[in-house]
């Protein structure tokens, strides 16, 4: 009997543990993370700023490279240098004194396939004193409408040294029909080692305003350009572009060639002037 309870007992402890759930694993144990060594994730904006963030601005069309701001211009013509990417590559040049006085105006045409940037160069001529300082400007011109759509400058010192110098204009007030009457203007400008052309390049680019209320006028056509200036043998001759070939009218052209051959008969070893146009003698100065 005390047999048949202690073998009853087992079994109840048998059946007791088959029908218990198996217990859970341990889970795995948490490291200790100090501040130090835990990772910091920052926002980071996308690439390109964010949204709101202006467009940059249209960069220039134009850089003048020479002369660079504060540099001294000591010769008479200088050199004016860039790169530029404008319309059939045209750049236009000028030269403004210290009150912002348009004294001289030009243009050069940059070498290179149209629509990049690409190098310019130009001499020019200071045909109109412009005092202790001078600004010197590249721009580029609308196609559309001629307005400036670009534009660098340079602020320079103009160290030449001066030389007086005698021009002589057509004079508006002349009482005669003659157009060959002339009146001398002396003017104060940075000297030239080629006293002849900077002459000529002063009569192309015309009296000044001041010049201009004593009766004296321009008689070049708009694009007159010289190509050369060549003194031998006491014979001085003045090589002009295609606008001197037809002026448009025998008092223009006779005011021209009087203009021209009284300035330069006054510079030193000159006996006679000589002018052409596209090298040709006989094609100059027609009405």
């Amino acid at each position: 009997m005390r047999l048949l309870i202690l073998v009853t007992f087992i079994a109840a402890l048998a059946t007791s543990a088959c029908s218990r759930p198996p217990s859970s694993p341990p889970a795995p144990a948490t490291p200790d993370v100090t501040p130090e060594a835990a990772t910091v994730v920052e926002d980071v904006p996308p690439p390109g700023g964010p949204a709101d963030e202006p467009a940059p601005p249209v960069p220039s069309n134009v850089a003048l490279d020479q002369p660079g701001p504060g540099s001294e211009v000591t010769t008479n013509p200088f050199v004016v240098a860039g790169r530029a990417r404008t319309f059939e590559n045209h750049v236009g040049l000028r030269l403004e004194d210290g009150t912002g006085r348009v004294i001289r105006e030009g243009y050069a045409t940059a070498r290179g396939e149209i629509g990049l940037f690409n190098p310019f160069s130009q001499e020019m001529f200071i045909t109109v004193d412009p005092g202790d300082t001078m600004k010197v400007v590249a721009l580029e011109y609308s196609a559309q409408d001629g307005s400036i759509r670009s534009r660098d400058e340079s602020l320079v010192r103009v160290t030449a040294p001066r030389k007086t110098v005698s021009l002589h204009f057509p004079n508006l007030r002349s009482d005669t029909d003659d157009c060959s009457q002339v009146e001398p203007v002396v003017r104060n400008l940075p000297a030239s080692l080629s006293a002849a052309r900077l002459a000529v390049e002063a009569l192309i680019a015309g009296p000044t305003q001041a010049e201009q209320v004593v009766g004296v006028s321009n008689p070049f056509p708009k694009g007159s350009e010289v190509r050369s200036v060549n003194l031998r043998n006491g014979v001085l001759t003045v090589d002009f572009n295609e606008r001197l070939q037809n002026v448009g009218g025998s008092c223009r052209a006779i005011a021209i060639r009087a203009a021209v051959e009284r300035t330069l008969r006054e510079l030193e070893g000159v006996d006679r002037v000589v002018i052409t146009a596209m090298g040709s003698e006989a094609t100059a100065l027609q009405p």
